[in-house]
């Protein structure tokens, strides 16, 4: 690392770094994160490796124990049935807030992220899920309801955990978002709330079912 760069750049780089190692299964869940070891791989002091652990415990990313330090994480299917079900009412009602807001440049944006979905590679988990973000939260903030928007964005920290459920539990390849987006937004685009409404209940809870369905086996 450049000793130029500061500590809260020092912070974040470690923190994408992590993340994206954790996304691609590098860590996998029960790998215990060693803070002077991982310190020196990336060739930083202790601080910012600490500080970023501290954001992808928030993130449901790690777990932080006494005597046991820190440890790879993985959401349970309930907490991510919970949570899909919950965005999906959530998302449902805000279209409904939406319609009197929606504009244009809301479509063209929408757009433009299922075609950079389009383009996803095989192994892309992470930009796949900045982008499954990005397009649920143009949806969101355009339903101009701020307390909507602030509880949504509350379960946001819970996504990148969420994404690996959905990747060892409901195998299927980043570029597959591209087809499951692309009907709410063309459904938006059209003015056609009403159906959008259903589009985007079913969108999340179509794999909240599947959860649900696992669980039961279990």
């Amino acid at each position: 690392m450049p000793a130029a760069i500061s500590h809260r750049a020092l912070k974040e780089i470690i923190l994408e770094r992590l993340r994206q190692e954790i996304v691609q299964g590098v860590y996998k869940p029960g790998t215990h994160l060693v803070e002077q070891s991982l310190a020196s791989h990336y060739g930083v002091s202790r601080g910012p490796v600490r500080e970023a652990l501290g954001q992808l415990e928030q993130a449901g990313l790690v777990a932080i124990q006494p005597r046991r330090g820190t440890v790879v994480t993985e959401l349970s299917l309930s907490e991510a049935w919970e949570i899909y079900t919950l965005r999906g009412h959530l998302e449902q009602l805000a279209v409904r807030f939406a319609r009197d807001h929606w504009t244009a440049e809301s479509s063209e944006q929408l757009a433009l992220l299922v075609s950079q979905m389009e383009r996803l590679g095989p192994n892309e988990w992470l930009p796949a899920a900045h982008l499954d973000q990005q397009f649920h939260g143009v949806i969101v903030r355009a339903s101009a309801n701020g307390t909507l928007i602030q509880t949504y964005q509350a379960l946001d920290s819970k996504v990148l955990a969420g994404f690996l459920v959905v990747r060892r539990h409901l195998p299927q390849v980043p570029v597959a978002m591209a087809g499951k987006h692309r009907p709410l937004a063309e459904t938006l685009a059209q003015g056609d709330f009403y159906r959008a409404e259903l589009l985007a209940l079913e969108h999340w809870s179509d794999t909240a079912y599947r959860f649900r369905a696992l669980i039961d086996t279990q």
